[in-house]
C-alpha cells in the first residue's frame, strides 16, 4: 500500500515539475504569483526544510525536492540540489558524531555476523544483503553513487540512510562523500536545467 502511494505521489509531482517548468517558461508555478522577496524567503524555508526532512533515514523527502523543482523554476532546480547534498552531509556529520554508540555498534557486530557466516548457509535475501556489503567495504564511493540514485532506495533508509551508513564507516571520507554525493544527485538537475536553456523566459 505504502508502495502505491509513493507512486502516486510521484505522477502527481512529475506533473507539477512539468507544469511547473515547462508550461510557465522555466520559472515554476509560484513565478508569476509572488513577489521576488516573497518568492526568496518561501524558497529558503522549504529549501531549509527539505534539507532537514533528507536527513533523517527512512523519511521521505524526495517528493518535497521535486516541488522545490516545480514551484521555483530554474533556481528551484539550484536550491534543490543544493539542500540535498546539505541534508545527506547533515545525516553523515550526526551518524560520523554517534559513530560509538551502542546502537551502532550492533549494526557492525551484525555486518561482522553476516560476512562470518558460510555463504551456503545465508538465504537469497542474506546473500544479497551480502554481496552489497561487500560492494560497500571494497567499492564505498561507488555504491553511494549507485544507491542514491536506486529507484526504491527507501527500503534501505533513503538518501539519509545512506549517508548516515556513510557516516559510520571509518574509511568513507567527508569530502569526497560530498562530492560524490553533489556528482550522484546532479544528474537529474542538470538534465532538467539543460532542457530549459532553450526556454526564453520571457516572451
Amino acid at each position: 500500500m505504502k508502495l502505491v502511494v509513493r507512486i502516486l505521489i510521484a505522477l502527481v509531482l512529475f506533473v507539477v515539475v512539468f507544469t511547473g517548468l515547462y508550461l510557465n517558461r522555466g520559472e515554476g508555478l509560484l513565478g508569476q504569483w509572488l513577489q521576488p522577496e516573497s518568492r526568496a524567503l518561501l524558497l529558503v524555508l522549504t529549501s531549509s526544510l527539505y534539507a532537514l526532512v533528507l536527513a533523517v533515514p527512512f523519511v521521505p523527502g524526495v517528493e518535497l525536492g521535486w516541488m522545490i523543482m516545480g514551484l521555483f523554476g530554474r533556481i528551484g532546480i539550484v536550491a534543490a540540489w543544493l539542500s540535498t547534498v546539505l541534508g545527506l552531509s547533515i545525516s553523515y556529520w550526526v551518524a560520523r558524531r554517534l559513530s560509538d554508540h551502542p546502537q551502532l555498534q550492533r549494526l557492525h557486530d551484525a555486518r561482522d555476523s553476516l560476512m562470518a557466516t558460510p555463504k551456503e548457509d545465508l538465504s537469497m535475501s542474506q546473500r544479497f544483503l551480502a554481496a552489497g556489503v561487500c560492494l560497500y567495504e571494497k567499492h564505498p564511493y561507488l555504491f553511494i553513487f549507485v544507491t542514491l540514485n536506486l529507484p526504491g532506495n527507501w527500503l534501505i533508509g533513503g538518501g539519509g540512510g545512506i549517508a548516515a551508513t556513510a557516516g559510520i564507516m571509518p574509511k568513507v571520507g567527508y569530502l569526497r562523500f560530498v562530492l560524490t554525493c553533489a556528482v550522484a544527485t546532479g544528474i537529474v538537475p542538470v538534465l532538467l536545467w539543460l532542457g530549459l536553456a532553450n526556454i526564453p523566459v520571457n516572451q
